[in-house]
């Protein structure tokens, strides 16, 4: 990943913010890059515009089907498919 950003448009600006010598120091630098891709995913609401069926549940702005709502035990159980561990809902 490091070595491909080093080639990017994006090199000079992530020396920039991180300092000249961020790419000496790999762990240091994957971190960083780390960092900056979750603030982008965080702040830039094109990102994650939030209009799916899901969404609008979780807003209060639907109620789910019958069948959805089973659905939905199924894939929030944590012996099925446990989606609380990465999803909040």
């Amino acid at each position: 990943m490091l070595a491909k950003l080093e080639r990017t448009p994006y090199a000079a600006r992530f020396k920039e913010v991180f300092g000249e010598n961020i790419f000496v120091e790999r762990a240091k630098a994957s971190m960083h890059a780390t960092y900056a891709i979750e603030r982008f995913e965080f702040e830039d609401p094109g990102f994650r515009p939030y209009t799916s069926k899901s969404d609008y549940y979780l807003d209060n702005k639907l109620q789910l089907t019958a069948q959805e709502l089973r659905g939905k035990k199924l894939v929030d159980n944590p012996a099925g498919g446990n989606s609380a561990t990465c999803h909040i809902d």
